[in-house]
């Protein structure tokens, strides 16, 4: 038996893989982070995590978006991890930091 999420505290569950993203703002790959989202949900990943740092949550949240979109999944079965950057750990930076990740990745609700 192989052991694929692991349960927190909650009781909810994470899956133990999960895609990791971040492009630099430079590069201009923000497309292939949307794409590389996309392509992870196509192929089983269900954990996507990213960080307000990276700016890349629009991507993480459109290609989500898509597979959702598209019926290959729900977003029940999505845990969407995202980060607050450590100058941001104040209540209020951190509330509203977090708002905006919400807001910025585009799916209702971010996991963790």
């Amino acid at each position: 038996m192989s052991i694929t999420t692991v349960q927190l505290a909650d009781g909810r569950s994470v899956p133990l893989l999960g895609l990791g993203t971040y492009s630099d703002e430079k590069s201009g790959d923000r497309e292939k982070t949307e794409q590389a989202v996309y392509d992870a949900i196509c192929a089983g990943y269900r954990h996507i995590d990213t960080a307000w740092l990276y700016k890349v949550e629009d991507c993480v949240g459109r290609g989500a978006k898509r597979a959702i979109d598209e019926g290959i999944v729900k977003r029940e079965d999505l845990f969407i991890t995202s980060k607050i950057w450590f100058l941001h750990m104040r209540r209020d930076a951190l509330i509203a930091q977090a708002k905006e990740s919400n807001e910025t990745i585009g799916l209702r609700y971010i996991d963790l």
